[in-house]
């Protein structure tokens, strides 16, 4: 991704669409405390139960994209690792071997992916214990 001189990254065409996607599902959800205005309007005690049920959904949504984002990049660890980083992934992920690999990982727990990662390469134990 080039970056312009301001430091900001420029976006491709693709990106630029997914981060318009994005934002459009932010604007679906509403999970800004207008949105537990509006749903208390008719009733002004509703509003710290409404917020407070908001606030667990959105901790909820932040730990579940955590772990989601976790267990992706033990993914493409374990990916690069036998099929290589770069062109050499892009181009194995049409093989059968890679859609084997993705379907095996695809039914093992982060914390056995980690245990195969550890077998690759170090893992901080400061990460490891996290």
């Amino acid at each position: 991704m080039a970056t312009k001189d301001k430091g900001k990254p420029k976006l491709t065409p693709y990106q630029a669409r997914v981060l318009r996607k994005y934002q459009r599902i932010l604007d679906v959800t509403g999970l800004g405390p207008e949105r537990a205005l509006d749903l208390s309007e008719d009733d002004p005690q509703a509003f710290a139960p409404v917020l407070k049920s908001m606030t667990d959904q959105a901790v909820r949504s932040h730990v579940i994209f955590e772990y989601t984002m976790i267990d992706m990049e033990l993914d493409f660890v374990i990916f690069r690792h036998f099929f290589g980083g770069g062109k050499k992934l892009i181009a194995a992920r049409r093989t059968k071997r890679y859609k084997t690999l993705r379907l095996m990982l695809q039914d093992l727990y982060l914390m056995q992916k980690l245990s195969i990662v550890r077998t690759l390469k170090d893992v901080p134990r400061a990460i490891v214990s996290k």
